[in-house]
């Protein structure tokens, strides 16, 4: 049985959440972290490509096409999940596309080590920003320019903005209800 995306019910601006398999690293980044995933993307509206993903890995950030996901899924290699911000209208899941193809599109990937991810656990809440854009924040930046303060999901319920947001973040704002997981209504098995 494989998977594949339904195109017509992805979203510009929904979370790729994934989760390697297999994998030293991926592991280790859970491991340190307490998630269930090591991976966050986000599903772009292309201006050229179409529908596919705003992707942050090394060396650096780049479009793929969601066949790429597919194959990893298919192949037994990856699981996916699809993460959607609640009450975001049409023209600002739009801007939040477009934002991410200006601002987020090809920067660097740091050499997000082990120690830092351990530094992020350890000290949850960091008075100051890490420097660097590894895949959760790089998929957060357009959200923060984008939507109100009150809506942005690197917000807690509480208020604090987590200024170094990891993959365990977003599994936070899932079980916040800040993201609903509509993963059975955009992939299927076929």
């Amino acid at each position: 049985m494989a998977i594949r995306f339904v195109r017509e019910a992805l979203k510009p601006a929904d979370i790729l959440a994934g989760r390697n398999i297999e994998g030293r690293i991926a592991q280790g980044i859970r491991d340190l972290l307490g998630s269930y995933t090591n991976h966050n993307a986000l599903i772009l509206r292309h201006n050229t490509m179409g529908l596919c993903v705003g992707d942050t890995m090394p060396p650096e950030a780049a479009v793929v096409d969601l066949e790429y996901y597919e194959e990893k899924v298919n192949a037994g290699l990856y699981v996916v999940r699809i993460w959607r911000v609640r009450n975001m209208a049409a023209d600002e899941r739009l801007h939040v596309s477009r934002y991410w193809q200006i601002y987020c599109d090809h920067q660097p990937y740091p050499s997000v080590n082990l120690c830092r991810l351990w530094v992020f656990r350890a000290i949850n809440h960091l008075p100051w920003e890490i420097r660097g854009r590894w895949c959760t924040k790089n998929t957060l930046i357009p959200f923060e320019l984008v939507l109100p303060a009150d809506r942005d999901p690197r917000r807690r319920p509480d208020g604090k903005v987590k200024k170094n947001p990891t993959p365990r973040t977003m599994e936070n704002r899932l079980v916040a209800g800040v993201l609903e997981d509509v993963t059975p209504q955009v992939i299927e098995e076929v």
